[in-house]
């Protein structure tokens, strides 16, 4: 699988760059600790001129995480102002993800199925690629 930029913990936990959002505030993701499953922490911290900043942490299982990964990318393309893929989205990631879409629309649920977790980090990396565009 392709590798996507992140930091490890002394621990050895992997830790994903947060995200901004568009209010202040950034959500971030990493390793969860928990040796009874394979899991990942959803963090949230929003700051609306609150004092501290509103910080929520949720742990998910790798399933769940899953899921919420594939409702985020169809609310993106099936938002209701249109497909909201970034301008500059590259034209394979695109259809990598459509693939991707295609079968979880299909009711495919199987994280391991053969192209679908490859598309879907194809897709990322994209999203990433020219959010780094962007920021230039």
């Amino acid at each position: 699988m392709t590798n996507m930029p992140h930091t490890t913990s002394p621990r050895g936990f992997d830790f994903m760059e947060p995200v901004p959002s568009e209010y202040g505030g950034n959500v971030s993701v990493s390793e969860s600790s928990n040796a009874e499953y394979a899991g990942v922490w959803l963090r949230a911290e929003e700051d609306m001129g609150t004092k501290p900043p509103v910080t929520a942490a949720i742990n998910l299982t790798a399933e769940n995480a899953w899921l919420l990964g594939r409702q985020l990318l169809w609310l993106v393309v099936n938002h209701y102002q249109g497909d909201s893929r970034p301008d500059g989205y590259d034209e394979e990631a695109r259809a990598a993800l459509d693939a991707a879409l295609d079968g979880a629309r299909a009711g495919d649920p199987d994280p391991t199925a053969d192209g679908l977790l490859e598309a879907l980090t194809d897709a990322g990396f994209a999203l990433v690629r020219v959010a780094e565009a962007g920021a230039r």
